[in-house]
């Protein structure tokens, strides 16, 4: 059974509603914060900001700059995701939701 684009939306949007509702996405997005804080990946995305706005003549708006700082910051989370933490926390609360 094929499964459209359309229905995986739509089960994505169930789960995360459940997720919403009972608090894990907000677990999920804390620890992920957190282990992004610990790395280093938030600071070195708000200082390739920096530069960028420092460099920049006439000064970017924040729409500019954050087009042009969201290609390097993927790039650098491909790295933390080979970790495997977002996968398994997400896959945790899925677990969670299917046997619930």
């Amino acid at each position: 059974m094929t499964v459209s684009e359309e229905q995986l939306q739509s089960l994505f949007a169930q789960l995360q509603k459940r997720m919403v509702d009972n608090g894990d996405w907000d677990k999920i997005l804390l620890t992920l914060t957190r282990e992004l804080n610990e790395a280093g990946w938030i600071d070195e995305v708000k200082n390739q900001c920096k530069e960028l706005a420092k460099q920049s003549n006439p000064p970017m708006s924040f729409q500019v700059l954050l087009d042009a700082t969201t290609p390097i910051a993927n790039e650098q989370l491909v790295l933390f995701k080979k970790k495997g933490l977002i996968e398994a926390l997400i896959r945790k609360s899925l677990d969670a939701q299917v046997e619930s």
